[in-house]
């Protein structure tokens, strides 16, 4: 979920932690209710991360320069679809 979201990871993680996540990547502390909680809190559900991302829309990453145009990007994209 946090690997494909954007500025609003911050308010998700502040969230979570104020309601007590700690440790949540060992399963005996995981608590998911805390985080579907923290998601509700700023507006957001799980289901808005499971979307297929737009090509179309600025992403949340672009402004990382990896040195390789995003049009070249897309046009392999398309490509492997194929």
């Amino acid at each position: 979920m946090l690997s494909r979201s954007g500025r609003e990871a911050g308010a998700i993680l502040l969230a979570a932690y104020q309601l007590g996540c700690r440790y949540d990547a060992w399963q005996e502390h995981f608590k998911y209710e805390f985080w579907l909680n923290a998601l509700a809190q700023c507006g957001k559900t799980l289901a808005d991360f499971l979307q297929p991302l737009p090509t179309n829309k600025e992403l949340p990453w672009d402004n990382i320069d990896t040195l390789v145009p995003k049009s070249y990007l897309l046009k392999e994209y398309e490509k492997a679809l194929q």
